[in-house]
């Protein structure tokens, strides 16, 4: 496991709480033991004190957020880690402008003095607000950590502080309420677009007006045929009397008929004219 990923946690999730004058001795310990080139001893009170980082119980001091990145700092470049330990370095001196590495643990000619610098001025990544309560960074009220170097992150509420979490660029940080933020969605309006009726339906009003048109004329042409026939049965002594009503009949039904397509026919060709 990764050693920082150890100083992230809720304060709740922590056995006791740690003062921050508790971390203080921790990191004084750890700096005797690099000045004494016994790097165990130092490595070991790093990670006393990466463990007793999340819990602590009030929010940080920027002097003991500085000391706490410049250790870390010196960690890295020991384990051969340049750039990250530049980052520490260059958040010491963000939280602390009067920080830098006593000459009892580093030389003032030794080379890891080149990697203290002043921060760079690059924007940083906005934190969610929260619901209730602050967000600190090394110490400080923020709203923002920045993009290109580790910070410790604490959210506090009335004086009681929710979680601490040493974090870097990308790290993900513990739960805390954040506040509710207005996502309702914004509908789109569009104006109404006139029905547009489709084509065939169209021409398919004018092919059944002209199919009714003609079947008008077919059935009035067997009605006038009929009409003729009656006509001649009545002149025609041979037809009896029941005959000639069936015939009569029969061409009134071809008349009425060919009226009632007609009126169809009439009534496809306006429609046709006036559907768009």
């Amino acid at each position: 496991m990764v050693w920082w990923l150890a100083a992230s946690a809720l304060a709740a999730d922590c056995p006791a709480p740690a003062a921050p004058g508790e971390i203080g001795a921790v990191l004084d310990a750890a700096e005797a033991g690099f000045a004494s080139l016994a790097p165990d001893v130092f490595i070991d009170r790093l990670d006393e004190a990466t463990l007793l980082l999340p819990c602590l119980d009030e929010v940080i001091a920027p002097s003991l957020a500085a000391r706490w990145h410049g250790l870390s700092g010196l960690r890295l470049y020991t384990a051969g880690r340049v750039d990250d330990a530049r980052a520490s370095f260059a958040s010491a001196r963000a939280a602390d402008p009067t920080w830098t590495l006593s000459e009892a643990l580093v030389p003032a000619v030794h080379d890891v003095r080149s990697l203290i610098g002043a921060p760079a001025s690059t924007g940083g990544d906005a934190l969610e607000p929260p619901a209730t309560g602050r967000l600190f960074v090394d110490g400080a009220d923020s709203a923002t950590r920045p993009a290109d170097r580790p910070v410790v992150v604490q959210w506090s509420e009335a004086g009681t502080v929710g979680f601490t979490s040493y974090s870097w660029p990308g790290d993900a940080l513990p739960t805390y309420p954040r506040a509710l933020q207005d996502t309702a969605p914004v509908l789109a309006t569009h104006p109404e677009l006139p029905r547009v009726e489709p084509p065939r339906r169209k021409w398919g009003l004018l092919v059944a007006g002209g199919v009714a048109a003609g079947a008008s004329a077919v059935l009035y042409g067997l009605g006038a045929a009929g009409q003729q026939h009656t006509l001649h049965g009545t002149l025609d002594t041979g037809v009896d009397r029941a005959e000639l009503e069936s015939m009569r009949a029969r061409t009134n039904a071809f008349v009425v008929s060919s009226g009632v397509t007609a009126g169809l026919a009439a009534a496809g060709v306006v429609t046709f004219a006036v559907v768009r």
